[in-house]
């Protein structure tokens, strides 16, 4: 059972590429929310142009307003994509905004969406949310973000992307960090480490727990941005062994923490 959320600082570390990633290679079913406020790219990208206007979160929004959002009523909203790896797990997306001049339709609906993605987590579908860049409305997301299991900072090697993310995680750890720093939600994946900076020198220098790294494997990466054909032999690449593996530990590291802060609520402790 698991919500995480992905979001970056500056730049294109490759939010939507990573986010995408991992949903269509997550250990149980998926559900991918778009809740970039710069708008959709997986519509237009991976899925090359298929539209879907009067689907995905703006309706979402109109739901919650009405007084109708409701598990049911998200996955009606939610589009299935193809999954290359065998098994009877599924990988669902709920488009986003068609842009940022749409971002007001939705400012209300972070908290409640929130709940009923935890809802849908804890019936058996784990949710991945593409926040992208927090510095766009990101004070509107926080209550989605808040109701995260993990929180993850994509960043790139370069010394802008580093800069840019340690100014990023001081503010996340003020708001997201109690007294017991095992049990924060926040970590870090590297996006193409040794570009000139290793992930181990990035995770010190932004205080964030390593969750794992990424390759810089631009030819995976179209597939995903872009639509660009696989190949054959697309599994053995780089990037996709790489996303299998997060994949496996980010499970792994919300289950650990949905279960040390159950633990710590029966002994009175952490709520």
């Amino acid at each position: 059972m698991a919500v995480i959320a992905l979001l970056s600082a500056k730049g294109a570390p490759g939010c939507t590429t990573t986010a995408l990633g991992l949903a269509l290679r997550w250990p149980r079913s998926s559900l991918l929310v778009e809740a970039d406020l710069a708008g959709s790219s997986i519509m237009a990208g991976y899925l090359r142009g298929e539209l879907h206007p009067t689907m995905g979160l703006v309706e979402v929004a109109t739901a919650a307003l009405r007084g109708k959002l409701d598990v049911d009523m998200l996955l009606e909203q939610s589009l299935r994509l193809e999954r290359s790896t065998a098994g009877s797990a599924t990988t669902m997306v709920l488009p986003g905004i068609a842009n940022i001049v749409q971002a007001t339709s939705v400012r209300s609906l972070w908290g409640e969406l929130g709940s009923v993605l935890n809802t849908l987590s804890s019936g058996g579908i784990d949710v991945i949310v593409d926040v992208g860049r927090v510095g766009i409305g990101a004070e509107d997301r926080s209550p989605l973000l808040a109701q995260a299991d993990l929180l993850v900072t994509l960043a790139g090697s370069s010394l802008p992307q580093v800069h840019a993310t340690q100014q990023m995680s001081v503010q996340l750890q003020k708001q997201y960090t109690g007294a017991d720093s095992q049990l924060s939600p926040l970590g870090l994946v590297v996006v193409g480490p040794d570009r000139p900076y290793s992930e181990s020198e990035i995770a010190t220098a932004c205080g964030l727990r390593l969750l794992g790294t990424l390759p810089w494997d631009s030819e995976s990466a179209g597939v995903y941005s872009d639509g660009a054909p696989a190949g054959r032999k697309a599994h053995t690449r780089p990037l996709n062994r790489s996303l299998t593996a997060l994949a496996e530990g980010l499970h792994l590291a919300a289950q650990q923490r949905r279960t040390a802060l159950a633990g710590g609520a029966e002994a009175g402790g952490v709520r």
